[in-house]
């Protein structure tokens, strides 16, 4: 959460700075300074907000996904003294013949 909030505060700082920056070099009318404005905070608006929805579906996707099998066969017989489960054994059965 700190990361975002961060994140949004650069890029906050950035969108002002370039803002006043554009209207220092370019000398903007009003409607000139407001379209880029508009393009300039509405760009960051979408990127926070799509940053959001990033986070929050891998977030989601964290929380809802079972557990991998991956992680049972690599403890299996390694070096623990319990016995395999009966689908490492029979992946070792199926192997040898």
């Amino acid at each position: 959460m700190v990361e975002g909030v961060l994140l949004a505060f650069a890029g906050t700082v950035v969108v002002l700075l370039a803002v006043v920056a554009a209207d220092n070099l370019l000398h903007l009318e009003k409607v000139g300074r407001f379209v880029l404005a508009l393009l300039l905070w509405g760009s960051l608006a979408a990127a926070l907000v799509r940053l959001w929805f990033a986070v929050a579906s891998r977030t989601a996707a964290t929380i809802s996904s079972p557990p991998s099998w991956s992680r049972t066969t690599q403890s299996c017989g390694t070096s623990s003294s319990t016995p395999c489960s009966s689908a490492a054994a029979t992946s070792t059965a199926t192997r040898r013949g």
